[in-house]
Parts: structure tokens; C-alpha cells; sequence
């Protein structure tokens, strides 16, 4: 009980680091084709 109440903070902060590195990667995406088209 206590082991997963002491891991749920990590696999919050694991999804959120996702979520930032998922989208840094399509801004980046989406800044290279509008480079590549103009």
C-alpha cells in the first residue's frame, strides 16, 4: 500500500515528461515542414 502510494507521484510526473517530449518533437515536426514548404 505504501510502495504505490509512493509511485504514483513518479508515474505522474513520467506521463507529463511524455506528454512535454511528444510535443517538443511535433512543434518541431510541424516548424521543419513549414521550413521545408516556405
Amino acid at each position: 500500500m505504501f510502495l504505490n502510494f509512493s509511485y504514483i507521484p513518479v508515474v505522474i510526473s513520467y506521463v507529463i515528461m511524455r506528454k512535454y517530449i511528444y510535443m517538443r518533437v511535433y512543434i518541431l515536426f510541424v516548424c521543419s515542414c513549414c521550413f521545408f514548404y516556405f
